[in-house]
């Protein structure tokens, strides 16, 4: 860890837009393992959270002055960030499909490519009548599954939603984010279907572990913060999407639907994998960037 080194007799006086730019600054610096093409955003985020304004505070009036505990997180946060940590895990929270996810150093800090599989599983949901049952594998924080459930509670849609885990830590986040939004959820520690005889799902979401252990050590700083466990998988990073594509059939209803997400270069060995157990209308579905993130596939009726 790089030593922590303030000069506080001037921040003191400082103006919220000062300190704000003296923590941009810091985070621009070549000697941080943060990632410097969002130092400002960054730099914003960590202030805010801080001081407890919000960015319409921050922009109305600069030239606030904030308290000395206040700035001294924000400096600790700084350093913090320089040294590798990502900003929703050091402020505790993360923005994620329409809705905000308390994240923790035992859960994966929610990313928006994972949006992609709440979007398919709405559309998927259309064309269920009745309560539609959905799993989320791999949950975490639970911001697939909640946030498909939370958009069909807001459209008068009734859900039941399952969220498993392997780890109990996780599971105590999923469970606090569905308080939050006030979601109910059935949550399941659990090594994928291991303790789901019998269940049956209309969809089934995942976001497994999906990389390599050669692919783990190429990983960005602030990813290598996140929990080990939920990042690598054996066999070239396919161990864990293999189980959930070979298993699923068991747990689905008919006209069911996976949604799994997955390494770019796993998708077409995906593919191959659910037509070869069962799965029709296979399809491989793209992330924000452009790129190949995941399949979709349907069990018959």
């Amino acid at each position: 860890m790089k030593p922590r080194c303030h000069h506080m007799s001037h921040w003191m006086s400082d103006t919220l837009k000062e300190i704000f730019e003296s923590g941009a600054s810091a985070l621009t610096q070549e000697n941080g393992l943060n990632d410097k093409s969002t130092s400002r955003l960054d730099a914003l985020i960590l202030l805010l959270h801080c001081a407890n304004l919000t960015k319409e505070q921050y922009y109305t009036h600069p030239e606030l002055h904030i308290s000395r505990k206040a700035i001294l997180k924000y400096h600790r946060m700084i350093d913090d960030r320089k040294n590798g940590y990502c900003t929703a895990a050091l402020i505790g929270c993360k923005e994620f499909y329409k809705y905000s996810f308390q994240t923790s150093k035992h859960t994966l800090i929610p990313r928006s490519d994972s949006e992609m599989l709440v979007e398919i599983a709405l559309d998927q949901a259309e064309k269920h009548s009745g309560t539609v049952h959905i799993l989320d594998l791999c949950t975490g924080t639970g911001c697939i599954g909640i946030s498909i459930a939370k958009d069909l509670q807001e459209k008068k849609r009734k859900c039941e939603l399952t969220l498993s885990d392997i780890s109990k830590r996780a599971l105590k986040i999923a469970e606090l984010n569905c308080a939050s939004l006030n979601v109910e959820a059935k949550a399941i520690e659990s090594d994928l279907f291991a303790k789901m005889k019998g269940c049956k799902y209309d969809i089934i979401t995942a976001n497994p572990p999906y990389v390599s252990k050669n692919a783990y050590a190429r990983l960005k700083a602030e990813v290598l913060m996140e929990p080990k466990r939920a990042l690598i998988a054996e066999d070239d990073g396919f161990a864990i999407v293999r189980r959930i594509i070979t298993n699923s059939p068991f747990h689905m209803a008919p006209e069911a639907c996976l949604i799994i997400e997955m390494d770019p270069d796993q998708t077409n060995a995906a593919a191959d994998l659910a037509v070869a157990n069962g799965f029709e209308q296979v399809e491989i579905f793209k992330d924000l960037a452009g790129r190949s993130r995941g399949i979709k596939g349907s069990i018959p009726k």
